[in-house]
């Protein structure tokens, strides 16, 4: 008989590979916000906006950073509604993190479509949670629904339309987050051909706005912003607790911004940590709106 061959260890993904797939199948996704941005009402609103903001700056201040040792148990909260392609291909890059201390609570507003729940099945029998929550869209209340299953330190909300493009951004919101002056903590979002989509929100005439929406990203230190999104954002659980977790009386809109003045309220600072970068399919779940926050 022939010598057996030694079986081949199976290659680990190569996080560039499977970052540049999943920007290949939302491409026509991402035309398709172009578009809508090229449009003239779009266009309108914009100048309109700027007519409000001329008289503001957006306000980033930077951190003193003190060393220390990412630790504590992250819980990661991903509110859906079907769209299983987005949230499998999310979750597939978070697993590529560095970090290890996390588990995922995927909490299910009212998915129809047979592989979804197929999908949801099968991650529970891998431990997974899953939380229904039927009700009509509120992302507060899916947030909150998520905070109270989950059991780490600390609570991170991420849109399901977002894909992790640092493994260590884990690390990176952690080692903000654990500044003793810091309450929140959201993360560098950008579009997929890398420009910024978010680096923190500032208050003008006009309501909140993104920071250096639309530019290319530059090298940046952490900082102080007035608020950042709910799409990435990282909060102590205890004190989620405290301030009361999201307002459920804000349903789409501005819940994020408000959850960031109440953290300031108790005077902590909410932060940005640049390194931790993702892309974000704005709007890809619910479709496109004319608002600026979440």
């Amino acid at each position: 008989m022939g010598r057996s061959r030694p079986k081949r260890r199976a290659k680990a993904p190569d996080h560039r590979e499977v970052i540049h797939h999943l920007n290949q199948r939302y491409h026509r996704e991402f035309l398709r916000a172009e578009r809508l941005q090229q449009s003239w009402w779009y266009r309108v609103i914009q100048k309109l906006k700027r007519l409000f903001q001329r008289e503001q700056r957006p306000t980033q201040i930077p951190l003193t950073m003190n060393p220390v040792t990412p630790s504590g148990r992250v819980s990661i909260v991903i509110p859906f509604r079907d769209q299983l392609g987005l949230l499998r291909d999310c979750i597939r890059s978070i697993r590529l993190s560095t970090y290890r201390n996390r588990e995922i609570i995927l909490v299910n507003n009212d998915s129809r479509s047979a592989s979804m729940l197929r999908y949801l099945r099968f991650a529970q029998r891998k431990g997974v949670p899953v939380v229904d929550c039927p009700e009509d869209f509120n992302f507060s209340l899916l947030c909150n629904r998520g905070a109270e299953a989950a059991n780490g330190d600390y609570l991170l909300f991420l849109n399901n339309d977002t894909i992790v493009l640092t493994p260590d951004w884990l690390e990176q919101l952690l080692a903000v987050a654990l500044q003793s002056e810091v309450g929140v903590v959201g993360a560098l979002l950008l579009y997929p051909d890398t420009t910024i989509q978010h680096a923190g929100m500032w208050k003008s005439r006009g309501g909140w706005d993104h920071i250096d929406r639309g530019k290319f990203e530059t090298s940046r230190h952490p900082c102080a912003v007035q608020a950042v999104t709910g799409a990435c954002l990282m909060i102590a659980r205890e004190l989620f607790l405290e301030v009361g977790g999201f307002d459920e009386s804000l349903p789409i809109e501005n819940n994020d911004t408000d959850l960031c003045e109440r953290v300031q309220n108790q005077g902590l600072k909410v932060a940005l940590a640049p390194e931790a970068k993702l892309i974000h399919y704005e709007s890809l779940t619910r479709g496109y709106s004319n608002g600026e926050a979440g």
